[in-house]
């Protein structure tokens, strides 16, 4: 059984449902809620994840694999990652002092080898606490080059996860679809959606590459709406 008949099972034992349940990934959710269903979603949070479907009601993904297989490209974790390799390199002596070591310096306290050694040691959950992608978009906005050259990377992963789905779903044969970008490590850093949009418009002119104008709740009623328009029923 898959986890999605799990999960769905779990909430028909819940009771007091009296609607059609379907359990979907967030990133079909997400997708409703950027694209309007039609189209591809790049996700970029502490994972990163790329999902799309087509006019024809073929979906397909990419991305989306094990942290601890160096996956998870482009994404908040793997940005963080970089930086903190900066930030060894620097301690090293490899590495000259700039914008991103300061901040990795007065925000997160690491001036010593031992500090750097101590965060590798905690959790990932605990890093994304700690928000050092938005250190990195700081530090790029200055014109640090090592931030800037970080985020280019991270956009050339997050392009690649969506071009990847675009070409399964043999997207670009239409006159144009639809690419939203998702999770605060692409949506809320200007610097890596910018970059992301341009490699996506330089492959893909006609591409419409947006933010979402709406949130997940309202993602998942458009995709109620629909299923309940398909299956002819009414609900609540």
């Amino acid at each position: 059984m898959g986890d999605q008949q799990r999960i769905k099972r779990v909430y028909e034992n819940l009771g007091g449902f009296s609607c059609l349940i379907h359990c979907v990934n967030d990133a079909e959710v997400a997708l409703h809620a950027a694209t309007g269903g039609i189209g591809v979603i790049v996700i970029s949070g502490t994972g990163s994840v790329a999902f799309g479907r087509n006019r024809q009601g073929q979906t397909n993904r990419s991305g989306g694999w094990w942290f601890s297989m160096g996956a998870d490209e482009g994404s908040g974790t793997f940005i963080a990652l970089r930086a903190l390799q900066h930030g060894g390199a620097y301690l090293d002596n490899r590495s000259p002092e700039d914008e991103l070591i300061r901040l990795l310096r007065n925000q997160l306290g690491i001036t010593r080898r031992e500090d750097l050694i101590g965060l590798g040691r905690s959790p990932v959950s605990h890093w994304s606490k700690l928000k050092i992608p938005k250190l990195v978009d700081e530090a790029a906005a200055t014109g640090c080059t090592e931030a800037m050259l970080i985020l280019e990377e991270a956009a050339e992963h997050t392009f690649r996860l969506g071009d990847s789905v675009v070409k399964k779903l043999e997207l670009n044969s239409e006159n144009y679809f639809r690419v939203g970008a998702w999770g605060s490590a692409i949506a809320k850093s200007p610097i890596h959606f910018r970059l992301f949009k341009e490699k996506f418009l330089q492959t893909y002119p006609d591409a419409i590459v947006t933010l979402p104008v709406r949130d997940a709740a309202m993602g998942a009623v458009t995709m109620a709406l629909e299923m309940i328009q398909k299956n002819g029923r009414q609900g609540n």
